[in-house]
This record gives C-alpha cells, sequence and structure tokens, in this order.
C-alpha cells in the first residue's frame, strides 16, 4: 500500500575516523633492546610509541591496521639480549598471532599464526557473551599462557628459534584466516602448546584469572576460579565461597602441570589476582569490598576496605586468614585498574570517578607483608587499563566513557608510617672511650674511621641496613605529575548537525556553499572530562577578501615574499676567497639567518602571482594593492618558481628564459642585481625553464630538456652555477626538481626524481655534493623507499610489497621473474632511445616529489608525491637503524607511504605554473605544517598536520583552490593567500583567508599556524572544544534558530529512601497496576552507592560557553532518554519536548514524564516546563509529524494533536517489547525495538480527516534477536534500505519487499546484510551526500565517525569482485582474512543473510597498491585500471568531504528521538 517494489539494497561500509578508545597497553623494548615502547591497542589498530625520557614525551613510531581486533595482547623475549616480541590474539579468541619489529621496513613482521580454536569446537562459532581473552606472560619469560575460553588455558613454551607445526590450511579459512606461509627464517618463538581444561587438571566450572608468580625456579601460574556455578544479584548460600585460587609449577619438558598449593572457599567476588615481585612475592587477590595477601610461606590476611564487606558473610568465613578492619576508607575495587609500581607499592585507578589511591605494603621483615596502608595521590580520569616502566612512568588508559590518556612521570619519594605501625627502633648510644684511651685519641680513630671507604660486602650491608631501617618507619611512595596528555573522544553517545551563528561572517547568499564545511557537534567524555566538539572535515577558513583577477591569464601559483629583519646591506666576496669558501659562506649565513627567523615573527609584504602567460606582483600592507608595474619582476613571463634569498633581503624570480632579481624591503628599486640569463646561444626549440625550487642560497632550475642546473648567490653581483659539481645521475633525465632545508639550519638537500628504473629519486647533500639517498621504481609507488645505497637486501623489489603487509616474503616466483627481466633489460638494444621514451613517459605521469618538514617534532622530513592516475601520496620518514645507529647520517631515513581517505585522483600534468607544496610557519618559524595543492581543479587540498610525529589529514574546503600560501599582513593577521577556480568557470578570484573560530568555545585554534581561539586541526577532524566539566547524554539541535538542548549529569550519593515513595503529590497515584514498594524489605546499603542526577541546558549557537544558563534539574533517579526540537501549534516555536524514565529497580514499575520547555521571554535562570505528565511507562522516543506530537510509552507509540489545551491521542501502535529507536522518511516510520529487531509502519491520513492509522507493513524476522540502539534508512535513487544498529556491533540492512517469495518479503523484512562494525553505535544521522543518495553516518562507543553509503548493483558488483581478489591475492598481517573480519557472527537465520554490505577500509588499500599489484588485479578483473579506479574509489573516499550546508528544509516529517 503506497509503496512501490524497490531494488534490492546495497552499501558500503566506510571508517571515517579511527577508534579513539584505548583497549589496552603494555611497556616494552619492541623497536630494540634498550627502547621503552608504549604498545596500545585501538579498536582494530595497533599503535608503538617510543617514549622520549629527556622530554617526557611520547612520539608514534608506527601504527599497524589489522583485519581483525585485538583482544589480548601481550609481550615476550625470547632472548636476553634481543628485543620483545608481540604476542596477539584476535578473532574471540580463535587466533594467536606474533608480530616482530622489521627495522629495515619500519614496520612489524607476522612471523606465525597458530590456531587457538579447533573448528568443530562449537566455541569457535559463537564464544561466551562478555568473555575477553587474556594473555599473560611468565616473569622470566619462560612460557606464555592464553585463557581462550573460561574453561581451558593454553601454554606456549617460549623458546629461540621454536615454531609451531602450522595447522591444515581449510581449518583456517573456515573460521575467518588466510592460508599462512611461515617463514623458517622468522620463527615465532613460541613452541606447541600445552592445554590445561577448567576439569582437568584444573577441576574448577571456569577460570576468571590467570597470572604469573614471582621468585620460582620454574614458571608458576596462580588461577583463579569458580568451583560451581553463581547467580548473581543473590546473596544466598549457594553463591558465597565459591572462588578457589590454584597455584601450580608447569613442567614444559613433561608438559604436566604439578598443584603447589591452593586456597578454596574464598569469597565469589574475587576480580582479579595480582602478583608481586620480589623480594615479597605472592600475590593480592582483589574482591569487591576487600584485598587478601597470600603467599606459599608466609602469613594471610584480608583487609576489608569499606562496610559493605560484611555483607553475606564470606569475610568472616575465611579460615587461616586474618582479618584487618579499615572499612573506614571507603574504598571499592569494582571495575578498578591496578599496576604494580614496585615490590611494595601498587597504584590504583577505581570506578567511577577515577580516584587513584597508592596502596602501599607495610614489610615485617625483608619478604613479610605485615599491613596495607592507602593513601591518594589525585584524581584522574578513570582508567580502563594501566601500564608501568620501572618507576619512572605509568600509562592510564582512560574508559571508554572519558575517553583519552596520560603518560604519567613518577617520582619517588617517602612518607612517614602511622604511629601504630611504626616499628621500635633502639636509640643510639654515645660511644665511650676504650680503657686506657683518653678523648683525643678516640676522636683522631673516629676521624680516620669516616675517612676508610668501606669494603663492598661492607656497603651492601649498610645499604641493606638503611633500607630496614627505613622500612620501620617510612613507606615508599611516588608523585606523579601528567608528562603528556592524550585528549580525545570517548564513546559517543550522541552527535548531530550545527551551524555557524549568523553573527560569525555573512555570505554571500549566491555562492554555493563549500564542500566538507558541514558542521558537527558531538558530545563525549564523562565528569570532568564531558565536553561538546564542533568539528567539520575540511580545514575551517573565512574569506576576508576577494577579488577576480585579470581574464587574460589563467593564474595557478602562488609565492608569499617575508620581510627581512634588517635592512640590505650586501658586501661582495673577498676576491682572494675560492669559490667552494664562498659558497660555504653563504651556505652558513642562511641556516644562520634560519635559525634567528625563529626568534622573530614572520611578517609577509609582496606576493607574486603567476599564470600561463604573466605574473603578477601585490603589496599587502593595510590593504592589497598591485605594483606590478613598478617592480624588476619580469610580469610579462610566467614564473616558473620563486624564493628569498642573502637572509630574506633578495627575491629571485625564474622565469623560462631567465632569472630576476628584486629587494624585499624596496621591491620598487631600480638599481637591483642583473638577471641571469639561461640560454644564450639560439638553439631550436629554444631551452626554457618549467620547474624548480629556492632555498637560500641556492637556486635549481629544471629544463624542459629534462636537464637541470644549480646556482648558488653568495653576494649582490655574484651567482655562481654549481651544475658541475653535482653527480652526473642527477642532472639528466629529471622530471622534477626541489630543494629541501630543515628548521634547524641544517643541511642543504637537492631532491631530484629521473626517469631511470621507472622514476629514480635522488637526495644529493650540497654541502659535500654527495648523493646520501636514491630508490628506484618510485613511480610504480612502493609501500616503502628505501635507500638502494645502505645495502640492505631487497631493496630492488620493495615495489612488489603489498601495502596491508609490507614484511611478507615475497613468493619465489616472482623474485625470479623481476630478476630474469632486470637481465633482459641491461642486454636489450637501442638504450638511448629507451631512455628518451622513458623520459617522456615519467613526465607525463610525474607531477611533483618534493620534502616538508610538517612538525618540529617530527623524526624527519615527509615526502610529498603527485602522479597522474593517483590520489596525492604522502610518504613518513623513518629511521631504518633499531638500535639509532643511522641517526649520524647525513640523511638517515627511509619512507613508508601514509594512508588516508582523500582519494580524488590527480588527472593530469599542470597546463601552467603551480606549485606543489607551501611550507607553513608558526611565528617562531617552526614548521607548522603543509598544504598540498594539486595541479588542477576538481580534487581538494590538503592540510598535512603533525604532533607527536603523528601525521593528521585534511582538506581544504570545496575542490576549486588551484594555489595556495602562507600570509601574514596587516590585512588579514595570521591568514593566507589562495587562488581559487569555481568548477565551469575560466575566472580566477584572489582570496584573502583566516583561521575560522567558533565563538564562545574554549579551544586551541588552528594551533600548528597561530594561537587564536579556534579549531584544533591536531585530530581526526578539525574541532573546537567546549568543555562541560558533566557527563553529556542525550543531545537535540534546531538549525533554524540554532539552539541546543543537552542532557547532563554529574554523581551524586544515592538517597537513603527510593525516589517518590513519600511523594504524597504523585499524579498516578490512584493507578493501582503501579507498584511502588518492592515485595521483599530491604534495608539501605552500608556505604551509599553513586547515581547520576540529569540536567538539561539549552542555550543558542551564538555563544556556547554561556551554555547552561537555561537550565532544569530533573528528580533523583530520573533518567533522559529522548530529546526532539518541535514546532507545535499552541506552543512556542520551536520547543523542546524531552522524554525521561525512573527505574528503581526491577520490582518496581519503570515509570516516566513528557516535559516540554521554551526560552522563548524567559529569562535565564531556571527553565519551568511549560507543560509536563507522567506516565507509567518510560519515555524513549519522542518527535513531530506535522502538526502532530508522537511519542512512545514503553512498547507503545501515540499519535496525539494539541486540542483544549490538552493533548488527544488519535492513533497508536503497539510494538514488541520496547521502543528504543525511531526513524522516518516520509509517511513511514522505522522503529527499534529492545529485543524484537525493527518494525516498519506507514502513517496514514484520510483527506478527510477523520481517518488516521498507524499499520506494520512489515517488521524483521523473529528468529533472531535483535537489541537494536539506532536505526534509520539509507537512500540510493529509488532503492531505500532499512539500517538496524544492535548492541553488538552490528550493521543489519533490510529490505522491503510488498511481495513473499514464502520465507521472506511481504509481513517479513528482506535481509540484505549483516556487517560487523567493531563498537555498538547509539548515535545515527541520516545526511544527504549527493543527488538522490542519502547515507547514514554513524558514532561508536569507540570513539569513531562511520557512514554506510548505498550504491546501485552495479558499482557493488564491480567492488564485490574487486575485494574478493584483494582478499585472495595479497597478504595480510596476522594471516587475518579482511572480509571474514566483518563477517557478522551470531545463531543461524531462517534466510542466510545476503552480503551486501562491503568495507571501504579494504577498498582504500587499492588506491595505495603498487602499480605492479595494481595492474594485475585490474587484468584478472579485465577493466583498464584507469576505469576501475575511477569507478570503485568514491565509494572509499571520505563521505564528511561531500557535506556542505544548507538551509534546512521545513517538512512535516518525523522527529527522531532514541533510547
Amino acid at each position: 500500500e503506497g509503496v512501490a517494489r524497490l531494488a534490492m539494497s546495497f552499501a558500503v561500509f566506510q571508517q571515517l575516523t579511527q577508534s579513539q578508545v584505548v583497549d589496552g597497553c603494555l611497556f616494552c623494548s619492541f623497536t630494540s633492546p634498550q627502547a621503552t615502547n608504549l604498545v596500545v591497542s585501538k579498536g582494530d589498530h595497533i599503535e608503538v610509541w617510543d617514549v622520549q625520557k629527556k622530554q617526557h614525551k611520547l612520539s608514534l613510531v608506527y601504527s599497524l591496521p589489522l583485519f581483525g581486533r585485538p583482544e589480548a595482547i601481550a609481550a615476550f623475549r625470547p632472548s636476553a639480549d634481543g628485543p620483545d616480541q608481540l604476542a596477539v590474539v584476535l578473532r574471540r579468541a580463535r587466533y594467536l598471532a606474533v608480530l616482530r619489529h622489521n627495522p629495515a621496513l619500519g614496520s612489524a613482521r607476522t612471523c606465525g599464526q597458530h590456531l587457538l580454536l579447533p573448528p568443530d569446537d562449537p566455541a569457535s562459532l559463537s564464544g561466551p557473551a562478555g568473555f575477553k581473552p587474556q594473555v599473560v606472560v611468565d616473569p622470566a619469560h619462560r612460557c606464555l599462557a592464553v585463557r581462550v575460553l573460561p574453561d581451558r588455558v593454553l601454554v606456549f613454551p617460549v623458546s629461540s628459534g621454536a615454531s609451531w607445526q602450522h595447522e591444515a590450511q581449510p581449518a583456517v579459512s573456515k573460521l575467518g584466516g588466510l592460508p599462512f606461509h611461515a617463514d623458517a627464517e622468522q620463527p615465532p618463538c613460541l613452541g606447541a602448546p600445552i592445554l590445561l581444561g577448567n576439569r582437568s587438571p584444573l577441576r574448577l566450572h571456569h577460570i576468571q584469572d590467570i597470572q604469573f608468580l614471582h621468585g620460582y625456579q620454574a614458571p608458576t601460574a596462580v588461577c583463579l576460579g569458580q568451583t560451581k556455578p553463581a547467580y548473581g544479584g543473590c546473596l544466598n548460600e549457594a553463591n558465597l565461597c565459591t572462588s578457589s585460587i590454584l597455584v601450580f609449577t608447569l613442567d614444559l619438558a613433561e608438559r604436566l602441570p604439578h598443584l603447589i598449593w591452593a586456597s578454596h572457599r574464598l569469597p565469589h567476588d574475587i576480580l582479579q589476582i595480582v602478583p608481586l615481585h620480589l623480594p615479597i612475592g605472592g600475590m593480592l587477590a582483589l574482591c569487591s569490598n576487600a584485598v587478601i595477601y597470600m603467599k606459599e610461606h608466609g602469613t594471610s590476611f584480608c583487609q576489608t576496605l569499606n562496610p559493605c564487606a560484611a555483607l553475606g558473610g564470606e569475610i568472616a568465613q575465611l579460615k587461616g586468614i586474618d582479618i584487618k578492619d579499615e572499612n573506614s576508607l571507603e574504598i571499592q575495587l569494582t571495575g578498578c585498574s591496578v599496576v604494580v609500581l614496585s615490590p611494595t607499592t601498587l597504584l590504583f585507578s577505581v570506578q567511577p570517578l577515577g580516584r587513584l589511591y597508592c596502596a602501599h605494603l607495610v614489610l615485617e621483615t625483608r619478604d613479610v607483608v605485615a599491613d596495607i596502608v592507602w593513601t591518594s595521590p589525585g584524581m584522574a580520569s578513570p582508567a580502563s587499563s594501566m601500564c608501568s616502566f620501572g618507576e619512572e612512568f605509568v600509562f592510564l588508559a582512560a574508559s571508554a566513557s572519558a575517553g583519552g590518556c596520560s603518560l604519567l612521570k613518577m617520582t619517588p619519594s617517602r612518607k612517614k608510617l602511622p604511629p601504630n605501625l611504626q616499628k621500635h627502633q633502639p636509640s643510639k648510644r654515645a660511644r665511650t672511650a676504650a680503657p686506657g684511651q683518653d678523648e683525643p685519641e678516640r676522636k683522631e680513630e673516629d676521624e680516620a674511621q669516616a675517612e676508610r671507604k668501606p669494603s663492598e660486602k661492607l656497603a651492601e650491608l649498610l645499604e641493606v641496613h638503611q633500607v630496614l631501617q627505613d622500612a620501620g618507619r617510612h613507606i615508599r611512595s611516588y608523585n606523579f605529575v601528567v608528562s603528556d596528555d592524550f585528549t580525545t573522544w570517548g564513546a559517543i553517545p550522541c552527535f548531530s548537525q550545527w551551524r555557524r551563528d549568523k553573527g560569525e561572517d555573512e555570505e554571500d547568499e549566491e555562492a554555493a556553499p563549500l564542500s566538507g564545511t558541514e558542521r558537527l557537534i558531538v558530545c563525549s567524555g564523562a565528569g570532568q572530562k564531558g565536553s561538546l566538539y564542533i568539528c567539520q572535515r575540511a580545514v575551517p577558513l573565512d574569506v576576508l577578501t576577494e577579488f577576480d583577477l585579470p581574464e587574460t591569464t589563467q593564474f595557478s601559483a602562488v609565492w608569499t615574499f617575508q620581510q627581512p629583519l634588517e635592512e640590505p646591506m650586501i658586501t661582495e666576496s673577498a676576491p682572494s676567497a675560492g669559490v667552494e669558501d664562498r659558497v660555504a659562506r653563504a651556505a652558513s649565513a642562511a641556516a644562520a639567518a634560519t635559525v634567528a627567523t625563529q626568534a622573530s615573527a614572520v611578517k609577509h609584504r609582496l606576493v607574486l602571482v603567476s599564470g600561463g602567460f604573466k605574473s603578477m606582483v601585490l603589496e599587502t600592507t593595510e590593504e592589497i594593492e598591485e605594483i606590478s608595474k613598478a617592480t624588476r619582476i619580469d610580469t610579462d613571463a610566467t614564473t616558473v618558481t620563486a624564493g628569498s634569498l642573502l637572509k630574506d633581503r633578495l627575491i629571485v624570480q625564474v622565469t623560462p628564459q631567465r632569472m630576476c632579481f628584486v629587494w624585499a624591503s624596496d621591491p620598487k628599486a631600480q638599481v637591483v642585481p642583473a638577471p641571469l640569463v639561461f640560454e644564450t646561444a639560439e638553439r631550436v626549440p629554444p631551452l626554457q625553464a618549467c620547474g624548480g625550487g629556492v632555498c637560500d642560497p641556492y637556486v635549481v632550475v629544471r629544463f624542459h630538456d629534462f636537464s637541470l642546473r644549480l646556482f648558488v648567490v653568495c653576494g649582490e653581483a655574484e651567482c655562481l652555477e654549481l651544475t658541475s659539481s653535482l653527480p652526473a645521475a642527477v642532472c639528466t633525465g629529471v622530471v622534477c626538481a626541489s630543494l629541501f632545508r630543515s628548521h634547524g639550519g641544517g643541511k642543504t638537500f637537492l631532491v631530484v626524481l629521473t626517469s631511470a628504473s621507472q622514476g629514480t629519486l635522488r637526495i644529493v647533500d650540497l654541502e659535500s655534493m654527495a648523493e646520501v639517498f636514491h630508490t628506484r621504481h618510485v613511480l610504480d609507488v612502493p609501500p616503502v623507499l628505501r635507500n638502494h645505497g645502505s645495502g640492505d637486501a631487497g631493496c630492488a623489489l620493495d615495489h612488489l610489497r603489498a601495502l596491508p603487509d609490507v614484511c611478507a616474503a615475497l613468493p619465489r616466483g616472482t623474485v625470479e621473474k623481476v630478476a630474469k627481466g632486470l637481465e633482459g633489460q641491461q642486454q636489450a638494444p637501442g638504450l638511448e632511445a629507451q631512455a628518451a621514451a622513458a623520459d617522456a613517459a615519467a613526465a607525463s605521469v610525474a607531477v611533483c616529489a618534493e620534502l616538508v618538514e610538517v612538525d618540529a617534532e617530527d623524526c624527519g622530513p615527509s615526502l610529498v608525491l603527485m602522479l597522474v592516475g593517483r590520489p596525492i601520496l604522502v610518504y613518513r620518514p623513518f629511521i631504518p637503524s633499531s638500535d639509532g645507529e643511522g641517526e649520524g647520517a647525513a640523511f638517515p631515513y627511509h619512507f613508508s607511504i601514509f594512508e588516508h581517505d582523500m582519494l580524488g585522483l590527480v588527472e593530469r600534468t599542470p597546463g601552467g605554473p603551480h606549485r606543489a607544496v607551501a611550507a607553513l610557519r608558526k611565528a617562531g618559524g617552526l614548521p607548522a605544517g603543509a598544504v598540498v595543492i594539486p595541479p588542477h581543479t576538481g580534487i581538494p587540498a590538503l592540510w598535512l598536520a603533525a604532533r607527536r610525529n603523528q601525521l593528521f589529514f585534511h582538506p581544504l574546503p570545496g575542490a576549486q583552490l588551484a594555489g595556495f600560501s602562507q600570509l601574514q599582513a596587516p590585512c588579514c593577521g595570521s591568514g593566507f593567500f589562495a587562488l581559487s577556480q569555481p568548477p565551469g568557470s575560466d575566472v580566477v578570484a584572489a582570496q584573502v583567508l583566516a583561521p575560522s573560530s567558533a565563538s564562545g568555545l574554549q579551544g586551541g585554534g588552528l594551533q600548528n599556524a597561530q594561537s587564536q581561539p579556534g579549531f584544533d586541526l591536531h585530530w581526526p577532524l578539525p574541532v573546537a572544544i567546549h568543555v562541560l566539566k558533566k557527563t553529556p547524554h542525550v543531545m537535540a539541535t534546531q538549525l533554524e534558530e540554532g539552539m541546543v538542548g543537552l542532557a547532563v549529569s554529574d554523581s551524586v550519593l544515592e538517597a537513603a529512601a527510593p525516589p517518590g515513595e513519600d511523594d504524597n503529590n504523585d499524579p498516578l497515584a490512584e493507578d493501582w497496576s503501579i507498584v511502588r514498594n518492592p515485595p521483599v524489605e530491604f534495608s539501605p546499603p552500608p556505604m551509599p552507592r553513586t547515581q547520576p542526577r540529569f540536567e538539561l541546558w539549552i542555550d543558542g549557537a551564538k555563544d556556547l560557553a554561556k551554555l547552561g544558563r537555561y537550565r532544569f534539574t530533573f528528580d533523583t533517579g530520573e533518567h533522559v532518554l529522548s530529546m526532539q526540537w518541535v514546532a507545535l501549534p499552541g506552543f512556542p516555536s520551536p520547543s523542546l519536548a524531552v522524554g525521561t524514565g525512573v527505574n528503581i529497580g526491577e520490582d518496581l514499575t519503570c515509570r516516566g514524564r513528557i516535559l516540554i520547555f521554551s526560552t522563548r521571554d524567559r529569562e535565564p535562570g531556571v527553565l519551568p516546563a511549560i507543560y509536563q505528565r507522567a506516565l507509567k511507562w518510560p519515555v524513549t522516543a519522542v518527535g513531530q509529524h506535522g502538526n502532530y506530537f508522537l511519542h512512545s510509552e514503553g512498547f507503545k507509540l501515540f499519535f496525539e494533536k494539541w486540542e483544549n489545551s490538552n493533548f488527544n491521542k488519535l492513533a497508536f501502535f503497539d510494538a514488541s517489547m520496547c521502543v528504543t529507536a525511531m526513524a522516518s522518511i516520509k509517511n513511514f516510520l522505522l522503529l527499534g525495538d529492545l529485543r524484537k529487531g525493527l518494525d516498519f509502519v506507514q502513517w496514514k491520513e484520510e483527506n478527510d480527516g477523520n481517518t488516521r492509522t498507524l499499520k506494520r507493513l512489515s517488521r524483521s524476522p523473529p528468529s533472531g534477536f535483535i537489541t537494536v540502539l539506532a536505526c534509520d534508512f539509507v537512500v540510493c535513487g529509488k532503492s531505500l534500505g532499512l539500517v538496524a544498529l544492535d548492541h553488538t556491533g552490528t550493521a543489519h540492512l533490510y529490505q522491503y519487499s510488498p511481495h513473499s517469495d514464502g520465507r521472506e518479503g511481504d509481513q517479513l523484512l528482506r535481509s540484505c546484510a549483516t556487517f560487523s562494525m567493531g563498537y555498538p553505535c547509539r548515535a545515527a544521522l541520516r545526511l544527504q551526500t549527493e543527488a538522490g543518495v542519502q547515507c547514514m553516518f554513524m558514532a561508536s562507543g569507540g570513539g569513531e565517525l562511520l557512514c554506510l553509503k548505498p550504491i546501485d548493483d552495479t558499482v557493488y558488483r564491480t567492488v564485490a569482485t574487486l575485494l574478493g581478489m584483494l582478499a585472495t591475492r595479497l597478504p595480510y598481517r596476522c594471516g587475518m582474512n579482511p572480509r571474514a573480519f566483518r563477517h557478522h557472527e551470531g545463531p543461524p537465520a531462517l534466510v542466510a543473510p545476503r552480503k551486501n554490505i562491503e568495507d571501504a577500509v579494504l577498498l582504500r588499500l587499492f588506491a595505495f597498491l603498487s602499480t605492479p599489484l595494481q595492474a594485475g588485479v585490474a587484468e584478472k578483473m579485465r577493466l583498464p585500471l584507469l576505469s576501475l579506479l575511477k569507478s570503485t574509489l568514491p565509494c572509499a573516499t571520505c563521505q564528511l568531504l561531500n557535506l556542505a550546508p544548507a538551509l534546512p528544509a521545513k517538512s512535516a516529517g518525523v522527529g527522531q528521538g532514541g533510547a
């Protein structure tokens, strides 16, 4: 009825930002035996960081993308003098992979893959819900244990050179892995596993925790388990004292465990075991309300930490364990994170507030613990995991709700013990003289004894004595200082569209908004970390001034020149000095000028704009004025390149025929150095410059005959040519040439790309004129660029390496084939003709190859490479030596490619002058990023920013920029000068840009360019932050009026009586069906619990800093579940509708309220509701359809109309259990249920207005239970997809069909796909990205932004075929199958779900594969490579870039609300 038969739905999944939540962390020496590395796992990535001990900062080494989510990670050391290796558990504990650092390739090598669960094991299909695998390592690195399932543990012996007998390949592929070919030269160093089952030999019902103890000669493990099943929520006798701890040694030779000792009938709520370091040894068993110290030889004791420890009487039933009452501490350890700092100190982070506690072990003797003293060093974000490196650093990874992480620097301190714990210390007696010895003789003997150096043994005894003496009076403690802080998104509960307030800038109504400038508002964090984030995909820039350039010339490049630090004073070099001395003197002066510039502010005065046949000179003061005719700049010629020389005093312009000079301080001066003409003799065709670069004091010029010339300017009238001093290989076949010098005033390098060997990149040190780096096959886009002169084996085959695993061994057949091809090329005739053809081919492909320094903290310069038929390529540097030996070399860097999702292809070489890379500088002269400009419009320019050696990629607004340069002048402050050419226009406009700001927000500004408040680019998206200092939950925005409503909460202590129990004004007091009193009487808990108290904040977009002026406080225990702006007749417009719920307990009725608020004609302060109604159901969804108000009450959905000062119910719909989410399109509703999936509902209203119905058209199949957290539609032309997001992080795509095939269709929705995204998503937003296409944007519990883009069937089939070939033809890190990674695993459905969703993360890899691998795939698919790229890469390009702000249409659609 009213719904035509639609085409099948297809979609691609995009991961717009990576996970920001840390799942696990550890310190180890991964990159070298001496390194201090921090390894963290975030979603499907593993990041390796280097701890810089002097600066107390972190620096990123590399990030490893995996097609599988690491569920547990540990480090082990196979040899005492070698680095650590990583053991990673993936795919629901099915696989164990071993990773080892490969310094030559700057990545991690997969050394082995082990199948932990056989395919015929029922647990391999679906493991227990909520179970998290565990990996622990023996302190002596003799073995490691993996808790695969609650009923089994596998122990792997560690031995250098050990390897696994690999399983049969079919068994591997069944579970989502790929046939893994182990490298005999890189063994995993793990032997065959030993199986420890819960029944045999451990005799436990299930295993909760396993750890290794210190101080035993053989590997000794402690196992925490339950002897029988326990049932939560009931403290009866059957559930008490069910925990047991078993301690056993592992005989690795006999492969058997031997029980040493055990402790039974322990409290049921023991959370984990914490082994203590030597010399103390033993363990701490952590309970929710107590800690138990246990040791094989010694006295055990239990210390209670809060009054709740007495509940159930379990503590009192402990046998042979002393009880120490410390209930006054009121510490609760449920969900805590703990790390051992030293043998006597442990650090705890408790939930939910994140307070830190230090547990100090008070020693009775050297290895006997007498008591535990607790101190609190302060507050921090609640930690999900912590790790420590010795007694130097602690890394605190915040929980998913809080987000962020911190590196803490520890400094030892001492604290006095309480008087009752101090040991009695005998007082010192004064020494008396010996018989027959007078006082002077005694003093002389004492002085001689003091001067005498004690022996080594005596010194050791004195040290032990001092330690024991201090232990009797003091405890060892630590002071903590945050040395490095990462502010990131945590779990994102909601996000919405946002817009600038109208006062920020008045935009031309006729100008179309630029793509990528749609703003989103995101709320995340918890407690003091709760914040609002205003973000957009493109770099936020405002246009201050815009004017058209002459139409006669197509301008496409721009340079800005800064003012010199002093007046020009050029002295000629001494005639007696040699050429080399004059060059060295000029180079050292330029380096000194670079260092001096860092201490001063950069000010630009002149702007040079170049086109195909003309150049322009602009002077920027308070105004912008053209002074082309008044300068000696050759304005009748194209400017190929330009720059500043002689400490910024002299400006050089390079035209096709000559070099011209102008004084920077007086550009109108007529007395300037004479121009330098390149070619004096006549030749046909005439020699013309077509590229080059300037770096004081050098100028490099590239000519159209692929030759190169190098000049140095030593003085006012002295310009020397140094081409003859260059290596011969860099002077011929040149297709790209540039210069580079670091910010520290170091050496200057010449970067040349020649056509030889499919593009050879050569870097020359101009100080020594020696080649310091060269690599071949650059035009093939290898994943790594290694110096072929370094002697590393296999450099010549790097272009054949696969990007998903660059360290994978190359097939032997491929290596032999390449070797034969090289021999054939050397013997082939006509080498000169081949070289000429190679020059022409390379010139038609290569656009630029330049080095640029993005950030001062980077380990080296980045390489920007632009090739036709490729996206913009950026290679990041790394130092290949694992021990740091290569850092002293002139150019010690290798390069690895950086993946990004700005996949617009470079379609052609520039048709005129082109400045590919514009480096940016801070006010002090330090690098502040770079902007990469494509050679033509149609694809966006890219802004590069970096922090902690981590690169961030951001597009500039729109796709029309032709030129870009930094401009700091009085007319704009700290801004930029850009050339813009709108699509379809021949007119180029000049724009003066300034960083955009979000008024009233506490943000860092474009912190890599200036310090004014605004957006921070060192995030996955540019963000401006407003700190709430409360936990945000639900948010709703209203774009027309620029209003925002936000529900926040803070933690308060629970009331003694349930809320509303004594409320005599209950509007539902006469409703007998409401259960108000629990059936069982209970006493309040001994220690009050914390619970959230909700507040509602409302304000406008003009000044978010005042958010909270209009506020409303809800009742205690009342939670805000839904929120939506509405415009209903009879209410002020707009008004905010809020739905709440009160859930006191499972035995009491869950109630709710509907409240409507408005700030119209209200003064700031407490905002009362203009309407409210109490209900006996929670209100999980609110919205509007036309003039109707709709809301949910439990499982019912109501349509209501405001009539006669009240809402009248017009129609209702009965869902299944409880409505949790709602979406709409036209007159169709999509309802998500707590357990029963989706309901597709149609609203119909007859023309007479008397008949209104809500009718279910279809529902999701009832065979599978789906808990829907969010739902929405996706639209592609005539195809309509219905999407449900469940609590397991799975996206379900359905299709409605009015006809049934007997199994689905009609009353049951057709299942198109079930796709595993990773983290669950609670927030969803449908936005139009292009004509006829509406995508679904999602925010996950891991801080990710995701997208589901619908596509048509033709594109889907091409993408599916391509990804199938990539999955089978390429190796992947850890041997994982990339397509099985996204496969949803659950109970079988009535109809096997189709796989109509493909992963664009895998598709993105294809854009960065080397050319031989790309060509091989395209040949198998029988499609031209360029055609294949153009048809598939739009599916992998970030869809946020396609969003542009637009005035929302005031439609009569249904508002969206969610629980």
